[in-house]
């Protein structure tokens, strides 16, 4: 009986000690697990690093799938160009009206979110008198330029040198002459004005980049003008040009995709999609129509982009590229926009190639399908370009 007794209280001890220890065990399988997740970690943290490296370029030379390896600069040396004609041409070859959006052409630099900006602000006269009266030329060749949205910090900037002048946007008039340096002087502005402006992780983050691929531990570019290119994924151009902030509009296509399942999020028209497209399509092009009002009554700027939209490049478009809006037809439903390029060739659904040196027309529908966003200045009922 004794010995029966000691064996169930040896046999209870056992099992409640090996419940005790359960615990520590748990914790070390989790910590072991935990040890061989660190490597897998790393590797993705160094995969997204050099993603987001090699996709924040500046400038074309800075384009890994266009120069490969040679985007290591410092690795792989090269001599810009020393002359350009245009560096004797004057700031407004005719005055005011060498101000046109027509005459617009981007550059080497990633930054056709700005020129789209510009492209949209000087389309109405009163937009192309302000842009001639921001830019000041100074005694030493240089320039001062104040932006409408910040008076209170004008940007000082030296003259434009040819090595320069090959890399920045140029303007070309009818007669495919200059129509004067007011473009690249703004663009090398608006360059420095976003190159004072960096955030501290910015700055952080460019001296980093510049350090890898320049051997220069610095957040400032190789030239001023390629700060114009820290604008490239937001609308702070649009609020420097006019004062006032930017609606962004995901395009239906962006947000719902062709069958329920956008580009980014889950939003809650996109669920409402699942069971009532047509309605909230509906949604889409009444939300769209009611902002261009105001673009078609010149009163207030809008751009538009491309960016994850793949399927843009089958018509012409650009991928990952910014157009400016430079109209809307309120009746027929259709958008004018315009390629800082000044050369896309937009094939329309019926087959038709249309060239009109970067412009082109599309229907609300054609835009949902071939755009991301649409981007249009916020006006207050008693504002216009004019007044700015």
């Amino acid at each position: 009986m004794a010995n029966a007794i000691i064996k169930a209280y040896y046999s209870y001890c056992r099992v409640h000690m090996d419940s005790c220890y359960e615990p520590s065990k748990a914790a070390a399988s989790r910590k072991k697990n935990f040890k061989r997740l660190i490597p897998l970690a790393c590797v993705a943290a160094l995969v997204l690093l050099v993603v987001n490296l090699l996709y924040d370029v500046e400038c074309d030379d800075q384009d890994a799938t266009m120069n490969g390896l040679h985007i290591v600069r410092w690795a792989f040396p090269s001599t810009p160009k020393t002359d350009n004609e245009n560096a004797r041409a004057p700031l407004f070859a005719d005055g005011v009206q060498s101000v046109d959006p027509t005459f617009i052409r981007q550059g080497m630099l990633c930054d056709c979110n700005f020129l789209a900006t510009i492209a949209s602000y000087i389309i109405q006269p009163s937009g192309r008198r302000h842009l001639v009266e921001m830019i000041k030329p100074q005694p030493d060749g240089g320039y001062i330029v104040t932006f409408p949205g910040d008076p209170s910090a004008p940007v000082k900037i030296s003259a434009l040198s040819p090595v320069e002048l090959s890399y920045y946007a140029h303007t070309q008039n009818k007669e495919g002459a200059t129509a004067g340096l007011w473009l690249p002087v703004l663009e090398k502005a608006y360059g420095e004005y976003r190159i004072e402006h960096q955030s501290l992780p910015e700055h952080a983050w460019r001296c980093f980049k510049h350090g890898i691929f320049e051997a220069r531990w610095t957040s400032t570019p190789m030239y001023p003008g390629w700060g114009a290119s820290f604008g490239s994924k937001d609308n702070v151009a649009a609020t420097l040009m006019t004062g006032h902030s930017v609606s962004e509009l995901a395009t239906s296509d962006y947000e719902l995709g062709e069958f329920g399942l956008g580009k980014r999020y889950a939003t809650p028209r996109q669920v409402m999609s699942w069971f009532r497209r047509a309605k909230v399509m509906d949604v889409f092009l009444n939300e769209q129509n009611a902002s261009l009002l105001d673009v078609s009554s010149g009163r207030a700027i809008a751009t538009a982009t491309t960016e994850q939209q793949t399927n843009s490049t089958q018509v012409g478009l650009r991928n990952k590229h910014a157009y400016s809006v430079t109209g809307y037809d309120c009746v027929n439903k259709q958008i004018y926009l315009y390629d800082p390029y000044g050369n896309t060739d937009y094939d329309s659904v019926d087959g038709k190639v249309i060239k009109r040196n970067g412009h082109f027309i599309l229907t609300l529908q054609e835009f949902n399908k071939y755009f991301s966003h649409l981007n249009v200045e916020k006006v207050s009922p008693n504002v216009s370009l004019a007044s700015i």
